[in-house]
């Protein structure tokens, strides 16, 4: 492989272990890595980045973590293959990076909730309804258990994706929510079933009522219970 990171990427004021990371990240937001490419081997990226092996060690520590590289025994360091996986927790990692303030994640969460309401609301097919209220009806089930009630939360949402019958739509809403997944739980822990319960049993109401005029209350009403429930550290 060639010196082709040097030649476009100026050092960053950062870590060495994130500059490692922000050049992968860059890489892949702009296609020149895609799901299944090899890295060079580590002794190259650290030649190539001018950094040194412990590093590189460290920045692809973090990348598995994010599941965007993965490691073949005997083969090298590969970009995953599954591009649905790589595509979102890249998205994923770079909000990570961005590191959004409190304002922005309410403004990004009602916003995006308000455009899946209304579709879902217009949209959503008999079977999108029936997925929804047996997600639903399986919530009281999980009131002890947070982590797994987050599960039933984020798949309601992915439901609610689905039913806008718009994929572009859906693939964001699924990472944003997915982003939102730590602090979540953190919600879930301090005031569960109680607000989600309420909002998903409105949010099936307005579906089934077909009322989009409902729309943009449902989203501050969601936002609002879990920027007040979730920890300020997430935050």
């Amino acid at each position: 492989m060639n010196n082709r990171f040097t030649q476009d990427y100026q050092r960053q004021k950062t870590s060495a272990s994130d500059y490692v990371i922000s050049v992968i990240r860059d890489e892949l937001l702009n296609k020149r890595l895609k799901p299944g490419d090899q890295l060079p081997s580590e002794t190259e990226l650290a030649a190539q980045l001018e950094v040194s092996r412990s590093t590189v060690r460290e920045a692809m520590r973090v990348l598995m973590a994010y599941g965007v590289v993965e490691i073949r025994r005997g083969k090298g360091t590969f970009i995953c293959e599954e591009s649905t996986r790589v595509s979102e927790d890249s998205t994923i990692f770079s909000f990570l990076i961005v590191q959004p303030t409190k304002r922005e994640q309410m403004e990004f969460r009602a916003s995006m909730e308000r455009i899946v309401f209304e579709l879902a609301i217009k949209n959503a097919t008999q079977d999108d309804i029936d997925a929804l209220t047996a997600n639903y009806e399986n919530m009281p089930d999980m009131e002890s258990d947070p982590e797994k009630s987050v599960e039933v939360d984020l798949e309601f949402h992915r439901l609610l994706g689905e039913a806008t019958k718009n994929r572009m739509v859906a693939r964001v809403y699924n990472v944003a929510m997915e982003y939102i997944r730590p602090s979540l739980i953190s919600s879930h822990r301090r005031n569960w079933p109680v607000a989600a319960e309420k909002t998903h049993r409105l949010i099936l109401d307005a579906i089934n009522n077909r009322d989009t005029s409902s729309a943009d209350k449902l989203a501050q009403e969601s936002t609002y219970y879990w920027i007040v429930d979730a920890d300020e550290k997430f935050f």
